[in-house]
């Protein structure tokens, strides 16, 4: 598996009805997904090697991507992404352009757990509490893996 191309086991199924409000749910995901990525990929190791084993919390994914997603209807937040039919980690800015990429996901711990600290909305949603202790613990648990010889981070 190569650890710079897009992709990772861990997923969510939901389902959206009304169905003609699915654009809005995706869209309110995608628009606060970089502060989401602080509780899905939510430390160091998450970024070496997607589809390892990562601890996390998942009623705080679930919390973010729900309020996220019920955000984006509630805001008829417009889904500007078209369909990347090709492998997500090869289109040049221009490709990504056209596609509606107009920012990429965090691709790292520090800029996962930045986004989540700059995100209002999102701070205001979940509580500045739980948001504030999310990113401390994983800044320290972030210090500790890296003491960590690698082969000892995934287990």
């Amino acid at each position: 598996m190569d650890p710079n191309a897009a992709g990772t086991g861990s997923h969510v199924h939901v389902s959206m009805t009304p169905p003609e409000k699915h654009k809005n749910f995706l869209a309110g995901i995608l628009k606060y997904l970089p502060a989401i990525a602080a509780f899905t990929y939510s430390n160091d190791v998450s970024y070496e090697s997607y589809g390892q084993r990562m601890v996390r919390s998942p009623y705080l994914v679930l919390d973010a991507v729900i309020d996220a997603s019920v955000q984006g209807v509630l805001d008829f937040e417009s889904l500007i992404l078209k369909d990347c039919l090709d492998d997500p980690a090869k289109p040049s800015d221009d490709d990504r352009r056209s596609l509606g990429i107009l920012r990429q996901s965090p691709r790292s711990f520090n800029e996962a757990m930045s986004s989540l600290e700059e995100d209002a909305w999102l701070r205001s949603i979940l509580g500045d509490p739980v948001c504030d202790t999310q990113t401390a613990v994983k800044r320290e648990e972030s210090k500790m893996i890296a003491k960590m010889k690698p082969d000892g981070r995934r287990s």
